[in-house]
């Protein structure tokens, strides 16, 4: 539950700094040890991605407006045994990877994962 509310915030921070027209994308990726979930957007990025990871590791302020939904979505990844990642893309937009254990993720029954508004 708790990183389906992350993911519904990182979706909701992309959706805010992407401009109308720019794409924002959700991508799953598993490996041989490891499960990513990545929200991808065109918008405008971080200014400066390394201060951000630095500022979200430890107690202190950050920026009015800025980190403390990402300090919960680290937060929520560490409980789960994972990290949170962040980057800047090329040419421009950021991306946001929740990164866990493959040990650490069960598989989720289809009507975990099935909405009422699809088709089945």
């Amino acid at each position: 539950m708790r990183v389906r509310q992350v993911l519904d915030n990182l979706i909701d921070n992309a959706l805010r700094h992407t401009q109308p027209g720019g794409t924002i994308t959700l991508a799953a990726h598993v490996t041989g040890d490891s499960v990513e979930i990545s929200v991808r957007d065109t918008g405008c990025g971080f200014t400066a991605p390394d201060q951000l990871q630095r500022t979200l590791g430890r107690d202190g302020d950050i920026w009015p407006g800025r980190g403390l939904g990402l300090r919960i979505a680290g937060t929520v990844a560490a409980s789960h045994g994972g990290r949170l990642l962040l980057a800047n893309r090329e040419p421009a937009g950021a991306v946001v990877t929740l990164r866990f254990s493959s040990a650490a993720v069960r598989p989720a029954g289809d009507a975990a994962v099935t909405s009422p508004d699809l088709p089945p």
